[in-house]
């Protein structure tokens, strides 16, 4: 999958923001109604299939700027699994010096 990239709207401007998962999955199976997806923040946990739910959408990092999420694809057909990564990155707003003389 894409980069996924959120600004940080915080006042603290600190790394952090809030994903929209949900939104990454038509574009992780192709549009295909038959897989399931589950995001998990180890790879450990993505392989272990005796993990049945996965993160919850909307997500916000635990890692100030950037973070990898690990991803599950099941075919509900067959339980067949496949594994890739989500990379999560996050903008920071551009510090005014001094916004009141902004004309």
């Amino acid at each position: 999958p894409d980069l996924l990239e959120e600004c940080d709207t915080s006042e603290e401007n600190n790394g952090f923001a809030e994903f929209d998962l949900e939104a990454e999955i038509e574009g992780i199976t192709g549009g295909n109604p038959n897989y399931e997806i589950e995001f998990f923040t180890t790879q450990a946990e993505a392989e272990d299939l005796s993990i049945e739910n996965g993160l919850l959408s909307p997500y916000t990092n635990e890692n100030p700027l950037s973070q990898s999420l690990f991803v599950r694809a099941t075919d509900i057909n067959n339980n067949c699994v496949a594994f890739t990564e989500l990379d999560l990155q996050v903008n920071l707003r551009p510090f005014i010096e001094d916004s009141e003389n902004i004309a």
